[in-house]
């Protein structure tokens, strides 16, 4: 950008730095200011001659205040630039006027910004001047943060221009992903789950080369009006290398709480997960290797005997919440879709007439009882029941199997299966039943 004044003044900025329009810390900024004066030229050719002997010393030709944001930190000297004035009275010898380039730093009003003063002294004869600024951004940038360089030029004529050198924006966290590592029933997949059963995820975000205090929330599922799934543990399980916060550590623990709800068989159960990371920054390089992993593991629990809501379905939804100049900005993660399948059977063992002490030949039945709950809108297929007898001298006399009807609506009405696979061996009975 050039700026022209009526006094024969120009300004010309041109920013050197690679073309980018986001600046994370320890990226360099390049820009250089050209001032160019032009006014009649008189013969300078010799010491004594008349151009020479008409010079004098100098006036305040411009001063130029520069503002940079506080994380820019200047590492060009700026105060060696009265050698590189470029004019043609350097043949005047003794009476060649003193050109003075003098500079002075202070922090803005609102103390996210400096000023660099810069006061070029020179005669009145054309010069020019390149001033080349090097500045090292911080990373205690901010995410979001608005990166701006602006100049205000004023001549010898009391005349101002302002005008802005290059613009800039520091880069925002990004959510990675949520994965389900796995579940504790191998035979459920892993987003359909079934009664009791746990299920283990991780999320993953990336911090690029800023600091901010971030917080993850997380928020599980409720099926229906029955059935919920509820945090069991959760901490911080892996960051890089470079990463850093004020209470970032692996194994640092999640807190739970339960959410609001208008049903009270919801407020026991602790179905949001928060955890708060306190000036949290990175100084990695590649961003997708500045990563922080969390592990959580959450079971699904029925909010009352009977009421696991088969067939239904819910999200785990998470959001990633970090602090701006602005406020507080919030990046919501993809939704992860579960489903609850069949609940499991459920079974039980008595015996009917238990004893402390038996003798040989002593008789005793057993009864293993596995019924498919009343929530289940399939019927259970492919039963395997394993019963084993230890030690190895009691023997199996008899066995009966049954199908009972368990409606509470009717009386309980049973009747021998026929058609089961039963397998009989030395330590008890393997019995396979289809329906």
């Amino acid at each position: 950008m050039v700026v022209h004044f009526d006094s024969g003044l120009s300004v010309l900025a041109q920013n050197l730095s690679p073309d980018t329009s986001v600046l994370q810390g320890g990226d360099h900024v390049n820009f250089t200011l050209r001032f160019v004066y032009n006014t009649t030229q008189h013969n300078f050719s010799v010491a004594d001659s008349p151009g020479c002997n008409s010079l004098t010393q100098g006036e305040l030709y411009v001063r130029a205040l520069l503002t940079l944001p506080i994380v820019f930190h200047l590492v060009s000297n700026i105060s060696q630039h009265s050698q590189r004035i470029i004019t043609n009275v350097s043949s005047c010898g003794s009476k060649r006027p003193e050109f003075v380039v003098n500079s002075d730093q202070n922090k803005g009003h609102d103390l996210s910004s400096y000023d660099i003063e810069l006061n070029i002294t020179a005669p009145n004869v054309s010069w020019t001047l390149d001033i080349n600024f090097v500045a090292l951004v911080s990373e205690l940038v901010l995410p979001d943060a608005e990166l701006n360089i602006s100049a205000n030029i004023t001549d010898i004529t009391s005349t101002s221009r302002t005008f802005v050198i290059a613009e800039y924006s520091a880069p925002i966290p990004t959510i990675q992903r949520l994965f389900v590592i796995g579940t504790s029933v191998p035979q459920t997949a892993s987003v359909n789950l079934t009664s009791s059963e746990e299920i283990t995820f991780q999320i993953l975000f990336n911090i690029p080369r800023i600091t901010s205090d971030m917080k993850l929330l997380v928020v599980l599922p409720k099926f229906q009006n029955s059935t919920a799934l509820q945090f069991l543990s959760g901490s911080v399980v892996n960051f890089s290398n470079g990463v850093v916060g004020q209470n970032l550590q692996v194994g640092q623990p999640v807190t739970f709480r339960a959410s609001n709800s208008s049903s009270s068989h919801f407020s026991l159960f602790q179905d949001i997960s928060e955890i708060n990371f306190k000036g949290l920054s990175s100084s990695v390089q590649n961003l997708s290797n500045s990563v922080v992993t969390l592990q959580y593991t959450a079971i699904v629990v029925e909010l009352r005997k009977g009421g696991f809501a088969s067939q239904s379905q819910g999200n785990i939804s998470f959001c990633l919440e970090y602090k701006t100049p602005k406020g507080k900005e919030v990046i919501q993660g993809h939704v992860t879709q579960l489903w609850l399948d069949e609940p499991l059977v459920i079974h039980s063992l008595f015996i009917d007439d238990p004893k402390l002490h038996y003798e040989g030949k002593s008789l005793e039945k057993f009864n293993f009882i596995v019924h498919n709950p009343k929530s289940a809108t399939r019927p259970a297929l492919n039963v395997t029941i394993s019963t084993k007898f230890s030690p190895s001298g009691i023997t199996v006399l008899n066995k009966l199997i049954q199908l009972c009807n368990m409606s509470s609506y009717n009386k309980v009405h049973c009747f021998n299966i026929s058609n089961a696979d039963v397998v009989s061996d030395d330590d008890g009975v393997v019995v396979a039943i289809e329906r």
